[in-house]
């Protein structure tokens, strides 16, 4: 018979614990970083007033094609919380769609002079 040296076997010191949510974090981080590259748009993280507590981010949802709530896990939200967080997603949904057109209007008028300036040097 085998003596059982008193602890549970595969149990986990807190340090390895520790390090491997440290590690989680960064690529969480990174995760974000390669998503705001990838689609340009804005990450914003949601947590009290004092910042003493992060409840999730709000981010950019290509399926959707609008800013979305992304909660971390185990929060709880009251009605007018969340009221808050939908009003923030569809103002910043409304500026994204701004600020496009006002580029894809900024694009088509660069043509557009390139345009009559190569029209202008054929004739001359």
């Amino acid at each position: 018979m085998r003596r059982s040296s008193g602890g549970r076997r595969g149990a986990r010191s807190p340090a390895r614990e520790l390090a491997k949510a440290e590690a989680a974090a960064r690529r969480t981080q990174l995760e974000d970083l390669l998503a705001w590259h990838i689609t340009g748009t804005e990450i914003f993280e949601i947590s009290t007033a004092a910042r003493t507590q992060v409840f999730g981010q709000v981010r950019w949802f290509p399926r959707w094609r609008r800013y979305s709530f992304f909660p971390y896990p185990d929060q709880v939200f009251e009605s007018s919380c969340l009221r808050d967080i939908a009003d923030f997603c569809e103002r910043e949904t409304r500026e994204r769609r701004s600020m496009r057109r006002k580029a894809r209007e900024a694009y088509a008028l660069a043509i557009e002079q390139d345009k009559l300036l190569s029209q202008a040097g054929a004739k001359k």
